[in-house]
């Protein structure tokens, strides 16, 4: 009887143990993306010009990360784009940062190509404890036109090893760009153009709450 109530517990503690690691997600969907450009992101510059490579350099703020890519790219250096090489295909990109302390934020924007095209995209994310997942989001804008800025962040405090992005099926991407990562210690980059104007909209919109309620409080009271 001792081995079988040993047994059960076992086997109990066991799925518990399992339920935890499956609910466990160190890292999610970025929901700011959608509002505020996933604010706090510092931009991945590529250190040359690239021409038919699968493999390139880059740095955020001096911290060295590597790009794989499956199906050769071209690029330019600095905040530059990713394409495939004419006549070719780009279908995933592995970035690797050489310090898998530092970033606990990743993201990015890009075009997908109109052949196989289903709107998704899958991220797989790698942290620095070995664990990994994918987020998968869909119906993403295209194709033949830029989608919104896709996010991914820390719930934990973990961060990332490495981060893969890929299309599902035949989709591939046109070209991928605006690579951005985060975290503590990391000065942020200077906001996107779009950020901008919806600060001086809200500058705008706060003077000129500020002017109607001084213009009125100078009103004689009657």
């Amino acid at each position: 009887m001792t081995h079988l109530k040993f047994a059960a517990f076992a086997t109990a503690f066991g799925a518990a143990l399992g339920a935890a690691n499956a609910a466990h997600a160190t890292f999610v969907i970025d929901t700011s993306c959608g509002q505020a450009k996933c604010d706090a992101g510092t931009d991945f510059f590529i250190d040359t010009a690239n021409s038919d490579v699968s493999t390139f350099g880059g740095t955020v703020q001096g911290n060295a990360i590597t790009v794989d890519t499956t199906g050769n790219v071209d690029t330019g250096s600095g905040f530059a784009t990713i394409k495939p090489v004419k006549g070719g295909t780009l279908t995933d990109l592995i970035f690797t940062p050489s310090d898998d302390t530092l970033f606990s934020d990743f993201s990015f924007r890009g075009q997908l190509e109109p052949a196989g095209f289903t709107g998704t995209v899958d991220v797989t994310w790698t942290d620095s404890s070995g664990t990994s997942g994918t987020l998968a989001f869909t119906g993403v804008k295209g194709p033949n036109s830029d989608f919104a800025r896709l996010g991914i962040v820390s719930n934990d405090g973990e961060t990332l090893k490495s981060v893969m992005i890929s299309t599902p099926g035949s989709e591939s991407f046109k070209e991928f760009k605006q690579v951005q990562f985060s975290g503590t210690g990391i000065t942020p980059s200077i906001p996107e153009l779009s950020t901008w104007a919806m600060m001086m909209v809200g500058f705008a919109g706060l003077g000129f709450a500020a002017f109607h309620r001084k213009h009125r409080d100078a009103l004689p009271v009657i």
